[in-house]
């Protein structure tokens, strides 16, 4: 029997919320030119992801694991708020939109995955930290980055 690993898993939940997304703006927008960039956007920031987890770094010309250390660490968090929302609400791309909305259900996910794992989120997230976050520190982010997605998502299908 194939073995799938937790990580695999995620991404396939990650693709299936997305195609619930993408159903969702369709409904709500219609078919229009806009919808394919969005979609364009979903699925290419879906792969960047996936992609991340499965290359092998001879592939690469900087290390994957650097570019997960990135991503995932909570000064890009940080980062990622203002510039999601300035992308959502004021450049009218709908590719760069459908990329945010993918980049933030992923960290979501990611996230979710690793909430009972305090080790492993402390390290993927809160590694640029001198101190240990506390448990309340790490559910308000949890709790913060769930509500913040899902207010994206609402701001593009309502746009």
């Amino acid at each position: 029997m194939l073995k799938v690993s937790s990580t695999t898993k995620q991404r396939i939940i990650g693709l299936i919320l997305l195609l619930f997304f993408w159903l969702l703006a369709f409904w709500f927008h219609g078919w229009s030119i806009t919808l394919i960039y969005l979609v364009v956007g979903l699925v290419l920031g879906w792969m960047f992801f996936f992609f991340l987890n499965f290359q092998s770094p001879e592939h690469w010309l900087i290390d994957p694991a650097l570019i997960d250390k990135v991503t995932h660490s909570l000064i890009f968090l940080l980062l990622l708020i203002p510039f999601s929302f300035l992308v959502v609400t004021s450049t009218g791309s709908w590719l760069g939109i459908g990329l945010i909305i993918s980049l933030n259900t992923n960290l979501s996910l990611d996230l979710f995955d690793l909430r009972h794992n305090k080790q492993a989120l402390i390290n993927r997230f809160f590694g640029q930290l001198k101190r240990l976050p506390t448990d309340n520190e790490i559910r308000f982010l949890l709790v913060f980055w769930l509500v913040w997605t899902c207010l994206l998502w609402l701001m593009v299908l309502f746009s």
